[in-house]
Formats: C-alpha cells, sequence, structure tokens
C-alpha cells in the first residue's frame, strides 16, 4: 500500500491535508489472498462442524397442527 499527503496549504483550506492510499499490485495480490482464506474455511473445519452438530429431529408431518376430531361415540 502506499500513501501520499494532499498538497495544501491547511490554513488556506480551512482543514488539515487528506492523506490518500493506493493499494499496489503485491497489495492487492495479499488481499485477495487474506479475504480466501477470511472466506472459505478449511474443508477440516466444515468436517469438524458436521461431526459435532446434533443430528436433527425429523419433521413430524402436521407437527403442531391438530386437526379436529368427531367423536364417534355421539351418534
Amino acid at each position: 500500500m502506499a500513501s501520499r499527503k494532499e498538497d495544501i496549504d491547511p490554513r488556506q483550506e480551512k482543514r488539515p491535508a487528506r492523506r490518500y492510499y493506493r493499494l499496489t499490485a503485491t497489495g492487492a495480490v495479499k488481499a485477495g489472498e487474506a479475504l480466501t482464506k477470511a472466506r472459505r474455511p478449511s474443508r477440516t473445519a466444515l468436517r469438524g462442524l458436521a461431526a459435532s452438530a446434533a443430528p436433527a429431529a425429523p419433521a413430524r408431518r402436521g407437527a403442531g397442527l391438530s386437526a379436529p376430531t368427531r367423536d364417534r361415540s355421539m351418534r
């Protein structure tokens, strides 16, 4: 990464000089590598997550919703 200060007179502009940053070719490669590592967990990490996860209970059909039933004894 390269940087430089803005070439101004801070008293005349009534603000401090800005600092500008530029990503160099080497910096771009390193930034890309860092992003790749940050986004993609290793396969062994994924396997560890899958192994430590508790198996989910199978969903029951109509769970939580019960249909009204007829009382056949009242005919």
